[in-house]
C-alpha cells in the first residue's frame, strides 16, 4: 500500500532532540539524583561527584547544560533505564554544552528573546524572576516563536560556565 496522503501539522522536534548536528559539546555524565527521572531536553547542572548529574532545583544553580535524545535507553522491566518521565538515575546522560535543541516553552515567547529556566516545570521563558534560573549570561536565547506548552528551538553555550 502507498502512502496517498501527508500530515502537516506533524511537529518539527520533541523534547531533547537536537535541532542541528554538531560534532563537539556533548559530554557523558551520570543522573545522580535519589529517584527522580531526569527528561530529555530538560537542563542540569553538576552534582557532587565531577560527571554526577542533577536537575536544576534553584534559581541559582549554574546549568551545566541540556539533556540531549537517544534511542539507547532500556524500557520495560529487566533493568529499565526509562521511566514515563525520562532517564533513571544512576544511568548515562548525553549534556549538550552548546548548539541548537528543541525544548518546551513555559509562556509565549519572541524570536530573539533571551532565555530563562523554569526550574519548577523545567521549561523556558522569555521573562524570569524568582523561580527561574537567568540564562542570558549564558549565551541562551529562543530563536523561534511558539505558544505556551510548546515546542521552541533554542540556541545556547553553557561552556562559559563550570
Amino acid at each position: 500500500m502507498s502512502q496517498t496522503s501527508i500530515n502537516e501539522a506533524q511537529q518539527p522536534g520533541f523534547p531533547g532532540l537536537l535541532a542541528d548536528v554538531f560534532p563537539d559539546g556533548i559530554e557523558s555524565l551520570i543522573q545522580a539524583e535519589a529517584s527522580a527521572a531526569i527528561a530529555f531536553g530538560w537542563a542540569v547542572k553538576l552534582g557532587t561527584g565531577d560527571r554526577d548529574a542533577l536537575k536544576i532545583a534553584s534559581d541559582a544553580d549554574t546549568i551545566r547544560g541540556l539533556v540531549v535524545h537517544g534511542h539507547g535507553y532500556s524500557k520495560g522491566s529487566n533493568a529499565p533505564q526509562l521511566d514515563a518521565v525520562g532517564v533513571l538515575p544512576k544511568n548515562r546522560l548525553s549534556v549538550a554544552r552548546f548548539g541548537r535543541m528543541w525544548v518546551l516553552s513555559n509562556s509565549t515567547v519572541a524570536a530573539g528573546a533571551r532565555a530563562h529556566y523554569n526550574v519548577t516545570n523545567n521549561r523556558w521563558a522569555s521573562a524570569g524572576g524568582a523561580g527561574f534560573v537567568d540564562a542570558t549570561g549564558q549565551v541562551a536565547f529562543l530563536d523561534s516563536v511558539t505558544g505556551a506548552g510548546q515546542l521552541v528551538r533554542i540556541e545556547f553555550d553553557f561552556r562559559n560556565k563550570p
